[in-house]
C-alpha cells in the first residue's frame, strides 16, 4: 500500500515538473540574440547553420513571427540569387507559416506594428519573388498588401525602423517607377517619394535592428544610382570588410568601380568574387560575377576574354527572360571582334523586339 502511495506521489511529481516546463516562459533576451546570429550567419554564406538558428528560434518562441520570417528568407535570398525553382517554391510555403503567425497576432491586436511589420515585409518580398519569376500579376498584388501592412505599421510606431526600411524601400522604388507605368501605381494606390524613402532607409541602416545590414546593402544602391558615388562605397566597403565571405557585396563593388572607370579595381573585384563562390558550397549570384567580368573585359576591348565571360553568364542564366539586348549586343560584337561572324549572327537575331 505504502509503494503504491508513493508511486503515486511519484508520478505527481513528475507530472507537475512536466508541466512546470511546458508553462517555462519564453526566453526573448536569447530569442533576439539568436535571431541576431542567424541573420549574421547568413550574410556571412553560412547558409546551413544560419537556418538552423532560425529553427531553433522558432521552436523557443512558436507564436513569434521571428523565426519563420527570418527561416523564410534563406530560401528568398537562394532563390533571388541562383534561381533555383525549389528555392521559390520553399519559400512560398515557409512565407504561408509568416503570414498565418501574424493574423494570429493581429487577430488579438489589430494595432500590433511589429505583427504588422513582418506581415508587411513578408508580403513585400512574395511580391520580389514573383516578380523575379515574372509573374507580374502576384506581384503587384502582393506588393500592395506589403506596402499597406508596412504603411500602417510605421504609422502606428514611427520609431520601427525596421518597418522603416521596408516602406522606405517602396515609396524610393514607386517614385522610380517610368512615368509610362504611373497609371499602375494610381489603380493600386501607392505613391512615391524618392527623398522621403531614401530618409526612411537611411535610418534603418543607422537604426535598424534585424534590417539594419539590408538596409545598407539598399542604401548604398540607392546612393550610386543617385550619382553619390562617395558616400555609396564607404557603405559597402563596410559590409565587405564584415562579410568577407558574400559575393553580392564583392561583385557588386566591382560593377560600380567599372562603371566609374576603375578597371584594374573592377577586375581584382570581380576574380575575387569568383574565388569566393569557388570555395563556398554555395555559390551566390555567379552568373551575375560572370555577366559583370564580360562587361569590364568588353571596356578593356579584351574581346575574347569579353566572349568567353558573357557566354558562360548566358549559358548560367536561369533563363532567357532575364537576358537583356544589351548583353546579347555586346556579346555578338565580342563574337565579332574575336573573329567569330557566324557565332556573332546567331547573336544578333536573339535580340527581342522592343516593347
Amino acid at each position: 500500500m505504502t509503494l503504491r502511495r508513493d508511486s503515486i506521489f511519484l508520478a505527481s511529481i513528475l507530472l507537475l515538473c512536466s508541466l512546470t516546463a511546458a508553462a517555462k516562459p519564453v526566453d526573448w533576451g536569447e530569442v533576439h540574440a539568436l535571431t541576431l546570429r542567424g541573420i549574421d550567419r547568413l550574410y556571412n554564406m553560412k547558409i546551413e547553420e544560419a537556418a538552423a538558428t532560425f529553427d531553433s528560434v522558432r521552436r523557443m518562441a512558436p507564436g513569434d513571427p521571428r523565426g519563420y520570417f527570418f527561416g523564410s528568407m534563406v530560401h528568398f535570398w537562394l532563390y533571388t540569387l541562383t534561381r533555383d525553382e525549389k528555392e521559390y517554391r520553399t519559400f512560398l510555403d515557409k512565407s504561408d507559416d509568416v503570414i498565418t503567425v501574424c493574423e494570429n497576432l493581429l487577430d488579438a491586436n489589430d494595432k500590433d506594428a511589429v505583427s504588422l511589420f513582418y506581415l508587411g515585409g513578408m508580403y513585400g518580398y512574395r511580391g520580389l519573388a514573383h516578380q523575379a519569376h515574372n509573374s507580374i500579376f502576384k506581384a503587384v498584388t502582393e506588393g500592395r498588401k506589403g506596402y499597406f501592412s508596412l504603411k500602417e505599421a510605421v504609422q502606428l510606431k514611427p520609431d520601427l525602423y525596421d518597418a522603416q526600411m521596408g516602406f522606405g524601400l517602396f515609396t524610393y522604388l514607386v517614385a522610380k517607377v517610368p512615368k509610362s507605368l504611373s497609371w499602375i501605381l494610381s489603380v493600386v494606390g501607392f505613391s512615391g517619394d524618392a527623398e522621403g524613402g531614401l530618409a526612411m532607409v537611411r535610418k534603418a541602416a543607422e537604426h535598424g535592428v534585424y534590417t539594419k545590414t539590408e538596409a545598407r546593402f539598399y542604401l548604398s544602391q540607392f546612393l550610386f544610382a543617385e550619382q553619390k558615388s562617395e558616400q555609396a562605397l564607404p557603405i559597402l566597403d563596410t559590409l565587405m570588410a564584415e562579410y568577407p565571405d558574400n559575393p553580392l557585396f564583392v561583385v557588386t563593388y566591382a560593377t560600380w568601380q567599372s562603371r566609374l572607370g576603375n578597371t584594374e579595381v573592377a577586375l581584382r573585384s570581380a576574380q575575387k568574387a569568383v574565388e569566393i563562390n569557388r570555395r563556398n558550397r554555395i555559390h551566390y549570384g555567379e552568373e551575375f560575377v560572370y555577366s559583370t567580368l564580360g562587361a569590364i573585359y568588353y571596356s578593356m576591348n579584351d574581346f575574347g576574354r569579353a566572349r568567353s565571360n558573357l557566354e558562360e553568364y548566358v549559358r548560367r542564366v536561369a533563363s532567357e527572360d532575364y537576358l537583356t539586348n544589351w548583353t546579347y549586343y555586346r556579346l555578338a560584337v565580342a563574337q565579332e571582334m574575336s573573329g567569330d561572324r557566324a557565332a556573332a549572327l546567331g547573336t544578333y537575331r536573339r535580340l527581342k523586339s522592343v516593347n
